[in-house]
C-alpha cells in the first residue's frame, strides 16, 4: 500500500528542485510545552517551499497534520525537542520513539535529497536532519545562526515566520552533554494554517534573522 502511494505522489509532484523559488506553499504551526520548574508554552509558525521542493514538504506537512498507515498514525504530536545546541539549533521530529533515537518518511523510511535550492543564509531555516546522502526521514532542525557549511548537505525547505523567540527561548534550555535537554520538551500540537494563497518571500525576508513579518497574526490553525 505504502509502494503504491508513493509511486502516485512522486507522478504527480515535479522531481527537480526549483531553484530560486522562494513561494511558501503551506505554514505549518508547533506548539511546545517547556515542562521547566516554571512550565511556559510557545507557537512556532514555519513557511514552508512547496513549490521548490514538493517531495520534502509533503512528507513535512503530511507529518505535521498527522499521516495515518494501516493502523499506524506517524505525527510530529508528542515529540521531544532531543537536542539543543545554543547558537547553532534545535533539533526535533522523530515519529517513532520520540526521543531522537529514530524516524521516518511517509514514503518509506528514507527518502532522497531533493535538491538544495536554499541556503542556511540566516537563523530560523527549517531543514531535514539526516545521517548521509539521501537519508530523509521526520527529523528536522530550526537554526539558530547562519549555517551555510551545512548547504549542499541538509536540505532547507522551511523558514520561521513567527516565533522565532520561541526558538531563542528553547534554545537556553538546559541541557546534558549531548544537548538532550534536562526537562521535557514536547510538541503538544501540530498541523496547517489555513492559507488564502501562496505568497513569496522577498530577498530582505530571507535573509532576516528574526521573525519575518513581526505583526503577522496566523489565521485559525486546523484542528486535526
Amino acid at each position: 500500500m505504502l509502494v503504491g502511494l508513493v509511486a502516485v505522489v512522486f507522478s504527480l509532484i515535479p522531481l527537480v528542485a526549483q531553484a530560486g523559488n522562494n513561494t511558501i506553499t503551506d505554514e505549518v504551526f508547533f506548539d511546545i510545552k517547556v515542562d521547566a520548574t516554571e512550565p511556559w508554552t510557545g507557537r512556532i509558525v514555519i513557511g514552508v517551499f512547496g513549490d521548490a521542493l514538493p517531495i520534502t514538504s509533503f512528507n513535512f506537512v503530511s507529518l505535521a497534520k498527522g499521516f495515518k498507515h494501516r493502523e499506524e498514525l506517524w505525527t510530529y504530536k508528542n515529540c521531544q525537542v532531543h537536542r539543543i545546541v545554543p547558537d547553532f539549533l534545535i533539533q526535533t521530529g522523530d515519529v517513532v520513539y520520540r526521543d531522537g533515537r529514530g524516524g521516518r518518511s511517509v514514503y518509506a523510511p528514507y527518502f532522497i535529497d531533493e535538491g538544495f535550492p536554499h541556503s542556511h543564509r540566516a537563523a530560523g531555516y527549517v531543514a531535514n536532519a539526516n545521517v548521509g546522502p539521501d537519508s530523509n526521514a521526520s527529523q528536522f532542525y530550526i537554526t539558530l545562526t547562519k549555517a551555510r557549511w551545512l548547504d549542499n548537505r541538509n536540505v532547507v525547505f522551511g523558514k520561521v515566520i513567527k516565533g522565532l523567540d520561541v526558538v531563542e527561548r528553547l534554545a537556553k534550555v538546559q541541557t546534558d552533554a549531548n544537548g538532550y535537554p534536562r526537562v521535557p520538551v514536547i510538541i503538544t500540537n501540530s498541523g496547517t494554517l489555513s492559507l488564502a494563497e501562496p505568497y513569496d518571500l522577498t530577498e530582505a525576508e530571507l535573509d532576516k534573522g528574526d521573525d519575518i513579518r513581526p505583526g503577522y497574526a496566523a489565521p485559525d490553525f486546523v484542528e486535526l
